[in-house]
């Protein structure tokens, strides 16, 4: 199986971009997880209810000292062909994406 191509969204940008000033590591985390992610044959992470067989997964990420539990979340989509980033978030400032907005996302993707 060829190695997926790895895309984000510009809300991840900007999400990335806020956790990265409080806590520097966190690109990182974020780059080593997606390449692994475009070179696994199953997804990591739990599939994202609610959308219609979708597959958009969320994966925890260790986010400073707190550790993957109370860390970072990583909402990204997984075709055949691509890994797309749709949202990272430090599971302190947001419980969950909504899934209306997760779909907004998926609906930008095919346009």
């Amino acid at each position: 199986m060829a190695e997926r191509r790895i895309t984000h969204t510009e809300a991840f940008e900007s999400h990335l971009k806020h956790l990265s000033r409080k806590y520097p590591d966190f690109p990182g985390a974020v780059g080593k997880f997606l390449d692994e992610a475009a070179k696994r044959k199953v997804p990591i992470g739990d599939q994202i209810p609610g959308l219609g067989g979708e597959p958009v997964y969320k994966a925890r990420l260790p986010l400073g000292s707190k550790g993957k539990r109370g860390g970072a979340r990583l909402i990204y989509y997984c075709s055949p062909d691509r890994v797309v980033a749709l949202y990272a978030y430090a599971k302190s400032d947001i419980e969950d994406i909504p899934v209306k907005q997760i779909r907004e996302a998926l609906s930008s993707l095919r346009e």
